[in-house]
């Protein structure tokens, strides 16, 4: 498979596709000198078939490089941005054929079948910008739940296949709700 991860952070989204033999990776991060380890540790474990790409979701160039990829993985994205249907709309031009979501959840929405997103104004954190609109100094986040997910990617007719929750540690000691979801490509359109 050909798999690339959106905000590969250090790379070991990548490192493990790599590792579990993926024909080629593709990493993409706003940081240049994150992009700079990544591409060392990879090589480190003896890959060349990766690449990293320093971009923005919201440059709509940086999907280029990505088109009819097999694989798409959006590890703790989803939650970190304010537009989820513009983000939708540029990685389905892509054409990627399957889409794996890693997303915070609210557990009183987690399994409702309402469409929900949890949003949170970062204000604690002065230095992060709204990754649509750099001019904004206390960026929206926003959580949404699987229903919400599955109404955002049918609409690019993407169809839900599977979700796992699980809880993991967080800056609060309290256990936090995840969940990872999986989406096809339906190419027929139906």
């Amino acid at each position: 498979a050909r798999v690339v991860d959106i905000g590969s952070h250090l790379g070991i989204g990548v490192l493990f596709c790599l590792n579990l033999g993926a024909k080629h990776c593709v990493g993409i991060e706003p940081v240049g000198d994150k992009n700079n380890l990544s591409s060392f540790i990879c090589e480190q474990a003896g890959h060349v078939n990766f690449n990293f790409l320093t971009g923005e979701i919201k440059q709509p160039t940086i999907y280029n490089g990505i088109q009819n990829f097999d694989t798409l993985i959006l590890g703790s994205l989803i939650d970190m941005i304010p537009d989820h249907y513009r983000l939708m709309e540029n990685i389905a031009k892509t054409k990627i054929k399957n889409i794996i979501v890693e997303v915070a959840e609210d557990e009183r929405y987690a399994r409702s079948e309402v469409p929900f997103i949890n949003w949170e104004s970062y204000v604690h954190k002065p230095q992060l910008e709204g990754p649509y609109n750099p001019q904004v100094n206390q960026p929206l986040h926003g959580e949404p739940n699987l229903a919400f997910l599955k109404m955002l990617m049918a609409e690019f007719s993407y169809v839900f296949k599977h979700q796992t929750f699980f809880h993991m540690q967080s800056h609060s000691q309290k256990p936090k709700m995840r969940s990872v979801s999986v989406f096809e490509l339906n190419e027929k359109g139906n």
